[in-house]
């Protein structure tokens, strides 16, 4: 695979998980949150940042 297509395969990727965020938390209100570590321990909601920084 060339090094453009592995290029725009990871571009295409990252931007349709950014599409995704944007879709379904600012537009649709749905919260993005991971749980599930030591009892007590707050949640973790996922910003646009996370999800951008994916690749």
């Amino acid at each position: 695979m060339s090094r453009i297509r592995r290029f725009r395969a990871v571009a295409g990727a990252v931007g349709l998980a950014a599409a995704i965020w944007t879709i379904a938390v600012p537009l649709l209100g749905h919260r993005l949150v991971v749980t599930g570590g030591p009892a007590g321990q707050e949640s973790l909601d996922i910003g646009l940042a996370p999800v951008w920084s994916s690749r």
